[in-house]
């Protein structure tokens, strides 16, 4: 296709095309309505409004080779999972047009119902999607180690972490590569039913077997720090079985380190909202303060503000805790004092303290 890719000009151009695909699964209509869901410069997204059962249809740009790819990657996981119920039925593509037809499910956007009371329930359901995903994906023979392969991820870990757990990362065998979702799971859906599914699988790849877990356990824990351990341990009881290369307690450390690395987002250049928190506070702080050198972001669910809960209070100090004895200052005490504002409504910024220098000081947005 030439010219503007939207969907407006590609229903346009191939309008008469996709209806007589879209029928062959569906009763004909002399007028079909689209709904428009997403539209980039690379994937279009639209609903066709059969009355009784929609249709969606996942066009990519066959102007762009990443999109091309991307297309080839939710293709060959949708024929792999066709009836499965793990997500949309594949009503038929077109390789020539980067084109692919879906059943509509009927559900609600996984975050929007998660909630510190069910987040354990939701982990084990999304740790039983994930291992039944895995069975039906192919897997290829790999030889390497979670320190070699997350050597690969550049910036994942300060170099003194690589190296105080080398030892650790280098025992943990990786021997088989499977196809992962690789994706977050802000795009997975809770159907009518209460079952769980994935729309979509535009990055999936090749990745070492229970790298979705540790992706899934990473954006649970952003949301829900104080609940770490629970997430873990029901994201490994909803998969049900032995990750392979990893006992149960290998895999909740290796899960910790992780969380550690990509939950928080580091101030740096690059962050400008976060580099400017760290400007105000420190344009604004007291004499014998430190200057701010690092800040990090704990993102909240809403911008709504609330009133903290002391439990709450509670569990953000055990999960800070937490974070430093991970680091390595196993003396680090966090005192009250230095909890500053927790009585006011979210989001405050508030000074944690001198960490350790190479560190610098840090705030927190909470």
């Amino acid at each position: 296709m030439t010219g503007p890719f939207t969907i407006r000009d590609f229903t346009r151009a191939h309008g008469a095309y996709i209806a007589r695909f879209a029928a062959q699964s569906r009763k004909s209509l002399e007028r079909l309505d689209v709904s428009p869901i997403s539209e980039t410069e690379k994937h279009l997204r639209f609903r066709l409004e059969f009355p009784e059962d929609p249709v969606i249809v996942d066009v990519w740009s066959k102007e762009d080779p990443a999109a091309e790819q991307a297309f080839n990657r939710e293709l060959t996981c949708a024929r792999l999972l066709q009836g499965s119920a793990l997500t949309a039925s594949l009503l038929g593509h077109s390789q020539e047009k980067c084109l692919m037809l879906r059943g509509d499910v009927q559900g609600t956007p996984l975050n929007s119902v998660l909630s510190q009371d069910n987040v354990v329930a939701m982990s084990s359901s999304l740790g039983s999607w994930f291992q039944r995903f895995h069975q039906k994906m192919p897997q290829k023979e790999a030889d390497m180690t979670w320190f070699s392969y997350l050597k690969n991820y550049p910036g994942l870990f300060e170099p003194e972490e690589y190296e105080r757990e080398k030892a650790f990362l280098e025992r943990l065998k990786i021997g088989a590569v499977s196809i992962a979702r690789n994706d977050r799971i802000r795009g997975f859906l809770v159907s009518d039913r209460k079952t769980i599914c994935a729309p979509g699988f535009q990055r999936a790849g090749y990745k070492p077997i229970g790298w979705d877990l540790l992706l899934a356990t990473r954006d649970l824990v952003r949301q829900f720090p104080g609940q770490t351990d629970d997430i873990i341990a029901a994201l490994l009881a909803g998969w049900g079985a032995k990750v392979p290369g990893l006992n149960p307690e290998d895999f909740i450390r290796l899960a910790k380190l992780f969380c550690v690395a990509t939950v928080f987002r580091a101030y740096t250049p690059s962050a400008p909202l976060l580099r400017r928190y760290a400007d105000a506070f420190n344009a604004s702080r007291e004499k014998g303060q430190g200057k701010i050198t690092t800040v990090l972001s704990v993102p909240y669910k809403s911008d709504l503000q609330q009133d903290v809960q002391p439990q709450d209070v509670e569990a953000f100090r055990r999960h800070l805790q937490l974070v430093t004895t991970e680091r390595g200052d196993m003396d680090r005490q966090i005192t009250e004092d230095e909890i500053r504002n927790t009585d006011n409504p979210v989001p405050v910024l508030a000074a944690i303290g001198e960490y350790p220098k190479a560190w610098g000081n840090y705030a927190a947005i909470f």
